[in-house]
């Protein structure tokens, strides 16, 4: 079953305290800024079952993550 984003949080929201600490040029500041658009949860919907299951993590979260890995070159594991 597809889990879906909160709309009134982004796993790339920077909260108000740590402003700053990221440079404004830097790859995770610029992936912020476009990730909500580009990513959207409905467009690999067809790929969960309706009724199966528990919610998964949304597609936007995870694919995030992975970007966020490949950039890096670590490992995650969630």
């Amino acid at each position: 079953m597809l889990g879906e984003c909160n709309p009134q949080g982004s796993l790339f929201k920077v909260p108000f305290w740590a402003q700053g600490l990221v440079p404004k040029d830097s790859f995770y500041t610029r992936m912020g800024r476009f990730w909500s658009q580009i990513s959207k949860d409905e467009d690999l919907a067809e790929m969960y079952a309706d009724n199966q299951g528990a919610p998964s993590i949304p597609p936007s979260i995870i694919s995030g993550a992975l970007i966020l890995q490949y950039f890096t070159d670590t490992d995650l594991y969630v």
